[in-house]
C-alpha cells in the first residue's frame, strides 16, 4: 500500500533480504578462508582422519576446487543482490513519487480559487518543513546527505563483498 511506503526511511531501510544476507555472509566467510588457505598457507597436505595425503599438484587442485565454490557463492550473491538492489531503488522511486504527489495535493488544497472572490486573495502560507514522520528530508544539504548515505550503504552492502570475492578468486587462481 502506498501509505505504508511513506513510513519507511530510505536510509535505515535494509536493502538486503534475509536470503541475500545469508548468501553474503557465506560468501564473505568462505572468501576469508580462501585468503587464509593461500596466504597463511592452510592448504592441507594430508587428511589424517581419512588417511589421505596430498601431493603438491593435488594441493593446487584442491585450491582450484575451492575457487569454484567461492565462484558459485559469488554468482548466487550477485543474482540475489541484483534483485534486492532493483527492489531497493524501486522502493526509493515509489516513495519519492508518493511524497511528491502528497505534496502537490496539499499545495492544491491550500490554494484558494481566485475566481470566487472579487478582490485578490493570497493562498495561505505553507510550511517549508517536511511533514512529521516523512522519510524525505527538506533542504539541499539534507537531500545530498541522504543521497550519499544511501549510495555508501549500497557500496558496502553490494559492491564490497563482490570486490573481496573477486580478489580472493584471483589469489586462489594464482596459487601454485
Amino acid at each position: 500500500m502506498a501509505g505504508d511506503l511513506l513510513t519507511k526511511d530510505l536510509i535505515t531501510y535494509d536493502p538486503l533480504s534475509e536470503t541475500t544476507r545469508k548468501e553474503r555472509t557465506a560468501l564473505l566467510g568462505l572468501s576469508m578462508l580462501g585468503v587464509a588457505l593461500v596466504k597463511v598457507p592452510l592448504v592441507p597436505e594430508k587428511l589424517a582422519v581419512l588417511g589421505i595425503e596430498f601431493a603438491k599438484v593435488q594441493q593446487g587442485t584442491f585450491v582450484k576446487l575451492y575457487a569454484l565454490v567461492i565462484a558459485y557463492y559469488l554468482i548466487a550473491f550477485c543474482i540475489y543482490a541484483f534483485t534486492d538492489y532493483v527492489a531497493w531503488r524501486r522502493q526509493e522511486v515509489i516513495t519519492l513519487s508518493e511524497y511528491d504527489n502528497q505534496r502537490k495535493e496539499r499545495s492544491a488544497s491550500a490554494k484558494v480559487d481566485l475566481d470566487l472572490f472579487p478582490h485578490p486573495v493570497e493562498a495561505p502560507q505553507q510550511s517549508k518543513r517536511a511533514p512529521e514522520g516523512n522519510p524525505v528530508f527538506s533542504g539541499f544539504a539534507s537531500y545530498w546527505l541522504a543521497f550519499w548515505a544511501a549510495r555508501g550503504r549500497a557500496a558496502f552492502e553490494f559492491l564490497l563483498p563482490i570486490a573481496f570475492a573477486l580478489y580472493v578468486l584471483a589469489v586462489l587462481m594464482s596459487y601454485k
